[in-house]
């Protein structure tokens, strides 16, 4: 099999040591994240031993999920993530700074599709002409690097998650559904979150900005202490929502990550749940190493993993030009075979997985 050569294995190992790394890095993210959220409601101490506690608890609920399947465990609870953001987005909507967030949401959509071409290559390039102190007073400094690679490291297994489920799609529909859809939910999510916190932080003398200043894990927490009403029951789905929100993405992962590893062959509900506590190791490695700095562990742990797949990316974006050029009638019907499949005589000389048979039916 042409993907079971050297170029085919190597692509393959870079796309589970990005994986691996970018799961671990959300890991790590998430439980601090998450023991934010509790401290916010429950008076516990944010330190390593919390992280690792929390660590082995959405582990577990991933696990749970994980050996359960699609249909079972990560359909419920990316039903539930669904519920939960729409009741966290409409309660800050409603009982937040409403006229002040849709004025907002209204001026930044409007700033962002103006500004879109000419920020999108915007460099700070008089920066640039004296050295700087240090790559933090750079303006693509650690985070903006960071979420490039961030993303590039979930790249593999969301796309292929994606393509899994989007079978018998066209190329249309697919980007509108992958790509515009879920851009636009994001951007209204940000703009009504995002809105409120800039109305409490200006109504508060910087108080939301002073938390994130001493650690960016409490922001949402900061903001969402500031609704009125119901900002306890917010703070309770704000926090829930960081655990489910990483359990279906660590799921999903664990599911692509199972099909580099074991393809040709389809993989067992144990071996996802071996791969789940591999993750979650790496993510206790990063987060103990890092001590004080572990922020910035964490950070480094996806930029070391998802660098060398940056070049595989680019390898595939040129392969998917060539192969849309190269389009006939015959590629054509060669889809519709695959995407609109029924059984065919062949089928009855392989197996469940596609490897051959011998006469006696056996592999």
């Amino acid at each position: 099999m042409r993907t079971r050569r050297t170029a085919g294995v190597i692509v393959e190992l870079l796309a589970i040591i990005a994986t691996v790394l970018g799961l671990a890095t959300s890991f790590g993210f998430a439980a601090l994240q998450f023991t934010s959220g509790l401290s916010s409601f429950t008076g516990i101490t944010s330190n390593a031993a919390v992280w690792l506690i929390v660590i082995a608890v959405l582990g577990g609920l991933t696990m749970v999920s994980a050996f359960l399947g699609v249909n079972k465990g990560m359909k419920r609870v990316s039903e539930a993530n669904s519920i939960l953001s729409i009741a966290l987005m409409v309660g800050v909507l409603v009982f937040g700074p409403t006229i002040f967030i849709l004025s907002t949401m209204t001026q930044s959509f409007g700033s962002f599709i103006s500004n879109f071409v000419p920020m999108s290559f915007w460099t700070e390039a008089q920066a640039s002409a004296e050295a700087l102190p240090s790559w933090q007073d750079a303006w693509n400094g650690p985070w903006t690097v960071f979420i490039w690679c961030w993303v590039i490291a979930f790249s593999p297994f969301v796309a292929g998650f994606i393509a899994r489920i989007s079978r018998g799609r066209s190329i249309r529909e697919f980007v509108l559904g992958v790509t515009i859809v879920p851009s636009l939910i994001v951007m209204v999510w940000v703009a009504i979150l995002g809105g409120a916190a800039v109305y409490y932080d200006d109504a508060s003398k910087g108080a939301i900005s002073a938390d994130v200043a001493e650690d960016t894990s409490t922001g949402l927490f900061s903001m969402i202490q500031g609704v009125p009403v119901v900002g306890g029951i917010l703070l309770i789905i704000a926090t829930v929502l960081v655990a489910t929100y990483y359990v279906t993405s660590l799921d999903s992962g664990t599911y692509a990550l199972s099909e580099f590893v074991t393809a040709p062959m389809k993989s067992g509900p144990w071996f996802r749940v071996v791969l789940v506590a591999s993750i979650g190791t790496v993510a206790v490695v990063l987060l103990t190493v890092g001590g004080t700095s572990v922020v910035d562990t964490v950070q480094t742990g996806t930029i070391i993993g998802a660098f060398p797949f940056t070049f595989v990316l680019l390898l595939m974006f040129m392969n998917l030009v060539r192969r849309l050029r190269g389009r006939n009638a015959r590629t054509e019907q060669e889809e519709i075979a695959i995407n609109y499949a029924s059984h065919l005589p062949e089928d009855d000389h392989v197996d469940k997985n596609g490897i051959p048979l011998d006469d006696d039916g056996q592999k």
